[in-house]
């Protein structure tokens, strides 16, 4: 047994027989650490307010004493304050943590002259064995309810389904696939989107241009709550369906073309003329009364008598 503690353990025995309330014990021939150390237990274990080492120069008196710190008053008493980075390991003694940069830290008394020590980190750092050590959690880099977990130096995030990626950053919504500024939110497993009027489908892609409202090549605009046609001339119209041949100008199925700002008709033979309302009896071929009919490509003349001919001319 250590010369110290056969010393403390005479001079505990010794008070609790005496039963001594004395203001002080003078202790002499002891290292400051050990000092230190041994008047924290009889200070525990006896009712000595005050124990000191003679080799110190310390006077055995009642006022604070604080190597590594300094005296201040809380709740009416003068008590020893630790200097940043230090700990109190016992009432006037206070040791380096040496737990790192910016690192306070306690002591707790685990047997006879045993103190385990406790680092306490700066924000952003936790405890590694008697060191502080940057913790990579601290930022919070798992997004989405994701849970941070520390492995080495590193981080590893634990995510929450449907969310997935180093940091659960990717889910349903990462595509932005909301069209027409619709808002994505997460709904179980897939996405659901909020769109603005008048668009509406699973991805806000249906709108009124959708169905391509706009005829002749008219460029559609949405204008909040439905369509616009800007209109190519010579067309008109909500839709642009009003052209030159909106009115069927071309006689006997002839086909209206626009042309320009106008039309042309494309006549089905025999007729002929600008609203293909000729045909070949039109010019009136049969002479001296003879009556005129359309025979496919041409025409027959119905002579009267006594006249004959292609066109009853004799």
């Amino acid at each position: 047994m250590a010369f110290s503690s056969v010393i403390s353990i005479i001079i505990f025995n010794f008070l609790l027989k005496n039963e001594l309330t004395t203001e002080a014990i003078v202790i002499r021939n002891f290292s400051t650490e050990k000092f230190n150390q041994l008047r924290h237990e009889l200070r525990n274990d006896t009712n000595v307010p005050n124990i000191v080492n003679s080799e110190d120069g310390i006077s055995a008196d009642k006022s604070c004493r604080c190597e590594n710190g300094k005296c201040v008053q809380k709740n009416g008493k003068e008590v020893c304050e630790c200097l940043p980075e230090f700990g109190l390991k016992t009432y006037t003694y206070c040791q380096a943590c040496e737990c790192g940069k910016d690192a306070n830290c306690s002591f707790q008394y685990t047997g006879w002259l045993t103190a385990k020590k406790t680092c306490i980190c700066p924000e952003g750092y936790r405890v590694d064995g008697e060191k502080c050590v940057v913790d990579p959690c601290a930022s919070k880099p798992c997004q989405n309810g994701g849970t941070c977990d520390v492995e080495g130096s590193k981080f590893r995030c634990s995510c929450k389904p449907p969310f997935t990626g180093i940091q659960c950053q990717n889910g349903p919504c990462s595509s932005n696939p909301c069209r027409n500024k619709g808002t994505c939110k997460v709904d179980g497993q897939s996405y659901k989107c909020d769109c603005v009027k008048p668009f509406e489908g699973k991805n806000c892609e249906k709108g009124p241009c959708s169905s391509n409202p706009c005829q002749n090549n008219g460029a559609c605009q949405e204008d909040g709550v439905g369509f616009k046609c800007d209109c190519m001339e010579p067309f008109s119209g909500k839709s642009c369906e009003i052209g030159p041949c909106s009115s069927s100008p071309c006689k006997n199925n002839g086909m209206c073309e626009v042309n320009g700002q106008n039309f042309r008709c494309e006549c089905r033979k025999p007729f002929s003329g600008k609203l293909c309302g000729d045909d070949p009896c039109t010019d009136q071929p049969c002479l001296n009364g003879g009556i005129c009919f359309v025979d496919k490509d041409s025409f027959k003349c119905y002579c009267a008598a006594p006249y004959s001919g292609n066109r009853c001319e004799t």
